[in-house]
């Protein structure tokens, strides 16, 4: 009988590791092709990139739109996560 628990077992272990490796890709793969898309050299963001160039990022960091938005999705952020924490441990 412990062998087929062990089976089970690992079955389950590997049902878990794969619905984890879909999830995770899920939610890491439209950050990084949003990235990569801001390499592009064309004159509007796509994917695929035409070639390499850091325009994009040049256009980001000089947009005072852009600066402001960033930083009040880092300010968010940083106070979602200390309130989470907090309610965390009562």
């Amino acid at each position: 009988m412990s062998g087929l628990s062990s089976r089970k077992t690992t079955g389950l272990s590997l049902a878990m590791l794969s619905l984890a490796s879909i999830a995770l890709a899920l939610l890491l793969g439209p950050a990084i092709v949003t990235i990569l898309a801001a390499f592009n050299a064309g004159n509007y963001l796509q994917f695929p990139p035409d070639g390499f160039s850091t325009r994009w990022i040049w256009e980001f960091l000089r947009s005072d739109l852009f600066q402001k938005s960033f930083v009040f999705s880092f300010q968010l952020g940083a106070q979602v996560a200390l309130i989470s924490t907090i309610l965390l441990f009562l």
